[in-house]
This record gives structure tokens, C-alpha cells and sequence, in this order.
């Protein structure tokens, strides 16, 4: 993985794109604990980090809250995301240089009534910003009026906190 990275990392400055940086997809470490992770994990996850300026890692929309300390541990650590179910606020309190971002979950969407995305993103924002807001892996059920009644939402809440000064 080191070595490809590198040599990705090689074409993209090439073609003008310079940043040292590599993400691992950490999709299923909610299957295994905190501390399973601190075992097995992330002592590849740091040997990859080591060889980078940056770290970034995937953890797939689940709760970054258990594995907090553990990440924290990785090396310089360039971005991470998390599930709804986080702590945001101890999240950007340990990872203040990292870029943050929330996978919102996809059946939300479709399923949340507009006061409660209301209240998410009110939450992401008071919560973990700056970050970013990731809509992935949408279902085959998702239709552009559930993704427009999303954006819209969205930018409410960022007009809102803009005029209040946050």
C-alpha cells in the first residue's frame, strides 16, 4: 500500500496535484473493539501514516466516539469522518487539524422528516464545524427531490448561523 501510494502520489504531482497525503479505509473496525483496533490495527494504520505528511482515514459512517483515543494516537492525522452517532465536539476538540466530515446516513435521506435533518445539520455545525457533510452510498430508492430537500437544508442552516455570527 506504501509503495502504490507513493507512486500514485508521483503521477498526481506530475499532473500539478501535490498533497503528501494517505487515506485508509477503516470500513469495518466497528466489527472489532477500541481496543482490538489499538492491537491489530492501527500498528499498520501508523506504519502507513509514518510515510506520509498526512493521514486520513475512512471509518464508513460509523461512531468515530470509542476508537477517539486510539486515533489520536496515529500520526499526523490529515482527515478523518464519522457517523451522526459521534461525539463531534470531543471529535474536533482531538482532531482540531484534522479536515473533519460526517457521513450522513444515506436512509436518512430518504427517511427523516425536515426537522430532524434540520436538527442534524444544526448539530454537525454547532458541533464539528468547519467540516464537511458527505452524502454517500445513497440507495437506489433515493430520488433528486430527496437529495434537493437535503441541499436546501443545508443551506438554510448555514444562512442561519451565518447571520447569527457563527
Amino acid at each position: 500500500m506504501i509503495r502504490l501510494g507513493h507512486r500514485v502520489q508521483a503521477r498526481r504531482r506530475a499532473s500539478g496535484f501535490a498533497i503528501d497525503q494517505m487515506d485508509v479505509s477503516n470500513c469495518v473496525v466497528n466489527m472489532i473493539s477500541p481496543r482490538g483496533y489499538g492491537r491489530f490495527v492501527a500498528p499498520r494504520d501508523r506504519r502507513i501514516a509514518a510515510s506520509f505528511a498526512l493521514f486520513g482515514v475512512h471509518t464508513c459512517t460509523w461512531n468515530v466516539t470509542p476508537y477517539r483515543e486510539e486515533l489520536r494516537a496515529l500520526p499526523k492525522i490529515g482527515y478523518l469522518d464519522m457517523g451522526i452517532d459521534s461525539d463531534f465536539r470531543r471529535a474536533r476538540e482531538r482532531f482540531p487539524q484534522a479536515r473533519r466530515a460526517v457521513l450522513y446516513d444515506p436512509r436518512r435521506v430518504i427517511e427523516a422528516t425536515p426537522e430532524d435533518m434540520r436538527a442534524d445539520l444544526t448539530r454537525i455545525a454547532a458541533e464539528l464545524a468547519p467540516c464537511g457533510v458527505v452524502l454517500a452510498d445513497l440507495p437506489a430508492e433515493t430520488r433528486a427531490p430527496h437529495v434537493r430537500r437535503f441541499l436546501v437544508l443545508a443551506a438554510e442552516v448555514e444562512a442561519a448561523l451565518a447571520a447569527a455570527g457563527v
